[in-house]
C-alpha cells in the first residue's frame, strides 16, 4: 500500500460526506494535482540550488498532468484492486493509534505541499537569476 493510496482514500472519504454521489474522480483529480505539485516543487528545489531558472512549457505541464491524471484513474477505478471500498477495509485493519498518525503525516503533506509550491513559486518567481 503506497501512501497516495491513503491520500486518496482520506480524500473520497471528506467527499463523501457532501452532496456529491461518487466522489472518487474528484479524489483523483486532488491526489493528482498534489503529485503534480509535489513535481513542482521538486522543480523549484532545483532551480534554487541550481540557480538556473527552469521554466517548462505550458503543453509539457498539461501533458504531465494528463498523464498523471490518467493513470490514477486506471489505478483506482472502481473495478480494480485499488478501489474505495479495497483501501477503506485496508485503512481499518489498522489500530486506532495507527491510523491517527497516518492521518497526520496525510494532513502535513497536503497542507506542506500546498504551501511549499506556492511560496517556492512566489519566490523563485520574484528571485533574478
Amino acid at each position: 500500500m503506497i501512501f497516495f493510496d491513503f491520500v486518496y482514500y482520506r480524500i473520497c472519504r471528506a467527499y463523501s460526506k457532501t452532496i456529491e454521489s461518487d466522489p472518487s474522480f474528484t479524489a483523483i483529480c486532488i491526489a493528482s494535482l498534489l503529485q503534480v505539485m509535489t513535481i513542482v516543487i521538486i522543480i523549484d528545489l532545483y532551480s534554487l540550488f541550481a540557480k538556473t531558472k527552469l521554466i517548462l512549457s505550458d503543453i509539457l505541464w498539461v501533458a504531465l498532468t494528463s498523464i498523471i491524471l490518467f493513470l490514477n484513474y486506471i489505478r483506482y477505478l472502481p473495478n480494480r484492486r485499488n478501489n474505495y471500498e479495497i483501501i477503506k477495509k485496508k485503512w481499518e485493519s489498522f489500530s486506532i493509534g495507527s491510523q491517527r498518525k497516518k492521518r497526520f503525516f496525510i494532513i502535513l503533506y497536503i497542507w506542506g505541499i500546498l504551501i511549499l509550491a506556492v511560496g517556492l513559486s512566489i519566490y523563485l518567481g520574484n528571485k533574478k537569476m
